[in-house]
């Protein structure tokens, strides 16, 4: 039987959903945050830096991850700006985005 309405479709490899990749939104989200992230290898041996203060990434998103507020941060580094601390996670989640980071499995005791 064929149907009253015939109906082009697509094949389901076509139709199908999209992936989750495909809905995360595009990095780097702020790419102009990211100008403020130096590589230099004369300088703190290559680690990513803000600005070229020799205040490595690395620091300030613990100091995030440690439950320091963007206030505290900013008071115990005065040479910083509230955008430094927003290029350096920017940066962080782009440099972590597609690296998958093995984790050994628990066994239960």
């Amino acid at each position: 039987m064929t149907p009253k309405h015939p109906v082009a479709r697509k094949p389901k490899a076509a139709r199908a959903k999209k992936s989750v990749r495909e809905k995360q939104p595009a990095y780097p989200a702020y790419p102009d945050l990211l100008s403020r992230i130096t590589v230099n290898p004369r300088v703190l041996h290559g680690q990513a830096c803000l600005r070229g203060l020799r205040i490595p990434v690395h620091l300030v998103v613990g100091l995030v991850a440690s439950g320091m507020s963007f206030d505290e941060i900013l008071d115990d580094y005065p040479d910083l700006e509230r955008d430094d601390i927003r290029a350096a996670l920017e940066y962080a989640a782009f440099v972590t985005r597609e690296n998958i980071i093995p984790v050994p499995a628990r066994t239960a005791a």
